[in-house]
């Protein structure tokens, strides 16, 4: 049986974890924020947006959906500092909805972006589509998990941070620097947000949430094999078979 000075002794820790759980992904969700405008500012956020020059109108709904799920994470994280959670609860069915929607869009867009660079000599769309569409698979399956685990807190909120971590390399790939090509630039950032999250579950919990070793691991199998995927003859035939859609 815990006796009383061992149960004050282990009260502030946890007190103290909960605390300091609303400051970590609270900043997190708002340094994701920055990463999205700063990635797509000139492109899109200072471009006028739905006057922004895309290239295709999907893109605007693609753009519009995004924006609204990192807004909506905002609003969420509000939300828990608040302690409004029945608030929390009630808006994540509609933030599941809209995952939905991102998935089903971002699948179109790939399909629209094989169209338009079919007959680019100098762009190997085929090659390349694997890392927007694997993304988006990615995306889905941590959106999921995160529905899945909506009342285990520590789980789903981590979760929810990671699904959004992976969508990071378009944003990553847009900054205006030069350390080893945009492409490892967004990467290496990557890893950076990845090991914020193991390193603040090492100082919180004294171990790393399977959440986040699960979710880690997918994305680290996304960034790494992406790229082999795309030269695959069986990941060429379903990119065509996507093409061949013309959308």
């Amino acid at each position: 049986m815990q006796t009383a000075s061992e149960a004050r002794g282990t009260e502030p820790r946890k007190l103290a974890g909960r605390r300091y759980d609303k400051v970590f992904f609270g900043c997190m969700v708002v340094l994701l924020l920055l990463i999205v405008f700063v990635g797509f500012a000139r492109s899109y956020y200072l471009a006028g947006v739905f006057r922004a020059p895309l290239p295709a109108p999907i893109l605007h709904i693609h753009g519009a959906l995004n924006t609204s799920w990192m807004l909506l994470l905002v609003v969420q994280a509000f939300l828990v500092s608040a302690k409004k959670i029945k608030w929390h609860m009630a808006l994540g069915i509609a933030g599941f909805c809209l995952a939905v929607m991102m998935v089903g869009v971002g699948f179109v867009v790939s399909a629209n972006q094989l169209h338009r660079y079919a007959r680019d000599p100098h762009f190997d769309v085929l090659s390349f589509e694997t890392i927007p569409f694997l993304e988006q698979v990615s995306f889905a399956i941590l959106a999921a998990a995160a529905f899945a685990l909506r009342k285990k807190a520590a789980a789903h909120k981590r979760l929810i941070l990671l699904a959004t971590i992976v969508m990071m390399a378009a944003a990553f790939s847009r900054f205006p620097v030069q350390v080893g090509g945009h492409e490892k630039f967004a990467v290496y950032a990557i890893y950076l947000l990845l090991g914020l999250m193991v390193l603040y579950d090492l100082w919180s919990l004294h171990r790393v949430h399977g959440a986040t070793i699960c979710g880690a691991l997918l994305i680290l199998v996304y960034l790494n094999f992406a790229v082999p995927i795309g030269h695959t003859a069986a990941w060429h035939r379903f990119a065509l078979w996507m093409q061949s859609f013309n959308l």
